[in-house]
């Protein structure tokens, strides 16, 4: 569905590696979309003990990301294209510049970006952190984000 929505709106899902490269502010290589501040605070994302339900997209502005992306960290966990695997950052180096695992026997799919229900973890709002799901998985803290080419 979230990629049926993605092809709707004209875009389409991202990959893990876009996603992560926007959220970390590209070479900048922030902790968190919004910077290096050590903790997050619910002035820059719907994190945990912040709002306690999903908030309208654009309620952080303090938590943009390095191109202006909002709620990049927080209120919704957000699929992206690729399959999950936990050792897909260790298989080493790989021959593409935005490679995506597109593995079809793997059963779960990417998340990203944490969502305001996740617990009292606050470094699941981290640029990098990644997170897998069923892909059939439907709920309140899970939704979609559509990238667009230039």
């Amino acid at each position: 569905m979230a990629m049926a929505f993605c092809i709707w709106d004209g875009g389409r899902l991202p990959t893990e590696a876009e996603w992560e490269y926007v959220a970390v502010g590209g070479s900048n290589n922030d902790i968190f979309p919004w910077g290096s501040t050590p903790m997050p605070t619910c002035e820059l994302a719907n994190g945990p003990g912040c709002a306690g339900a999903v908030t309208s997209v654009g309620s952080y502005p303090s938590g943009s990301g390095r191109w202006g992306h909002m709620d990049l960290a927080g209120n919704v966990w957000e699929w992206a294209l690729d399959s999950y695997s936990a050792s897909w950052y260790s298989l080493g180096p790989v021959p593409c510049v935005d490679c995506a695992n597109l593995s079809t026997s793997l059963s779960t799919r990417i998340n990203r970006g944490a969502a305001f229900s996740y617990g009292n973890i606050p470094s699941w709002l981290r640029g990098a952190s990644r997170h897998d799901n069923d892909p059939t998985l439907r709920n309140l803290s899970t939704g979609v984000r559509c990238a667009r080419s230039p």
